[in-house]
């Protein structure tokens, strides 16, 4: 990556993406952030937005779509319109909440992961306390993070 900021308000905004193409756009950020995509996190991401009752066809197309400006324009463009489509919404928190998840799957965060995650969290204008709130509430529903009682 250059040395531009990820999330620049000066990137072209020639795409544009719904409410849940936005959603998907930051899950498939979180998903490259640690260069390592695998295809189960993209079948988590299109769980996650049916769980939030997104039709499994439209979400498979939102995922697809992210995938697909992420390949074709590069992670600036993606992330200048997840920002644009999901920031200061009232599902900015959601969208948070699906990049936490991802950074989880594999039951540790990396370095890289983190960073996203934060650039993400200031860029969708969410705070950090929310932002520890939704990892403390991600981590006590995950069996894998919970004491034996």
């Amino acid at each position: 990556m250059t040395g531009k900021p990820l999330f620049d308000s000066s990137t072209p905004a020639n795409t544009t993406l719904s409410l849940w193409e936005g959603i998907a756009a930051v899950g498939v950020l979180m998903m490259t952030a640690d260069e390592h995509t695998a295809p189960e996190e993209e079948d988590q991401l299109v769980e996650f937005l049916v769980q939030q009752g997104v039709p499994v066809a439209e979400a498979q197309a939102a995922t697809h779509k992210a995938v697909q400006i992420l390949t074709l324009e590069g992670v600036a463009p993606l992330a200048g319109a997840a920002c644009r489509a999901v920031a200061n919404t009232k599902q900015a928190e959601l969208a948070i909440r699906l990049a936490v998840r991802i950074a989880l799957a594999d039951g540790f965060v990396l370095v890289e992961e983190n960073t996203m995650l934060m650039d993400l969290t200031h860029a969708l204008g969410v705070s950090e306390s929310r932002l520890e709130q939704i990892i403390q509430a991600e981590l006590q529903m995950d069996e894998r993070f919970r004491c034996p009682g």
